[in-house]
């Protein structure tokens, strides 16, 4: 069997406690098998073994926050909208566990 990569996930560091999800992709062929969430997991390790204590992520709001990957793996939506680049955006924030760092 020829290697396939399927998916990524970028984190970028803001500040020594918070990292940003910059990108989570999955090739389309291959959503719905939980690549999505094990992809956040593995970032969210990874950023708490790096010292963060939490991860933030910008999401469009022509996107509902309800049901997705991320509300559904316990990032947390602001309640109001925040304007990035001059696009009304959700924020999301992670809390990472205090023993992960």
């Amino acid at each position: 069997l020829k290697p396939v990569i399927v998916g990524c996930v970028a984190l970028l560091c803001n500040s020594s406690e918070e990292a940003e999800l910059r990108h989570l992709g999955v090739a389309p062929q291959h959503r719905r098998r939980g690549i999505a969430t094990e992809l956040l997991r593995v970032a969210a390790d990874h950023a708490g073994a790096a010292g963060f204590k939490r991860l933030t992520l910008a999401m469009p709001a022509a996107q509902s926050p309800e049901g997705s990957v991320f509300a559904k793996n316990g990032w947390v939506a602001s309640q109001a909208l925040h304007r990035q680049h001059g696009l009304a955006m959700h924020l999301f924030t992670y809390e990472l566990a205090p023993n992960a760092r």
